[in-house]
């Protein structure tokens, strides 16, 4: 079998005004480099030119936090596992999934191996930022009470008892 470029090759050599009428001029460096020139004026000149794409490029290879997302003004952002249970109690906590401009769908990332080997996924959830104060603030209140009754002997539950000889606690305020 011919080869099909050679032949097209040929055929376009042989034809009127094909590359067999024209001589091969020899190459003059000072004339290329002028040409080469005056396409690189053009393409500076060109609308465009050395704009940034709407996105702005992010070079390879550089270290970037894998789970950093924008903040959303007036909501406490928060990665949850997918694990079982772990979103459906986020959601009764008052969280929220965060959508995809783009997709609507939730953002999620793969942030580990899970326990088929497969990729285990972590979504992004938002929670009004005053609810979230609002349990952070019951969360300390009730370290403070543990620590409270830790220093004046008590028992913190039903079945746990502080050994007074190896525990001391000191105030750190």
């Amino acid at each position: 079998m011919a080869n099909i470029g050679n032949k097209i090759n040929a055929e376009l050599n042989d034809a009127p005004g094909g590359m067999a009428d024209r001589q091969r001029e020899p190459l003059d460096p000072v004339a290329a480099s002028a040409h080469i020139a005056r396409i690189a004026e053009h393409d500076a000149l060109a609308p465009g030119y050395g704009e940034r794409a709407p996105r702005d490029r992010v070079p390879f290879g550089i270290v970037e936090q894998q789970l950093a997302w924008p903040p959303i003004p007036g909501f406490h952002l928060h990665w949850f596992n997918d694990e079982p249970g772990r979103v459906d109690r986020a959601k009764r906590a008052g969280y929220e999934h965060v959508a995809e401009e783009k997709t609507g769908e939730p953002v999620k990332r793969v942030v580990g191996r899970g326990d088929r080997g497969d990729g285990k996924q972590a979504f992004l959830m938002k929670i009004p930022e005053q609810w979230y104060l609002e349990d952070k603030n019951a969360a300390e209140r009730k370290v403070d009470q543990d620590l409270a009754n830790i220093r004046a002997g008590n028992d913190l539950k039903e079945n746990q008892y502080i050994d007074k000889s190896r525990t001391k606690v000191e105030s750190r305020r």
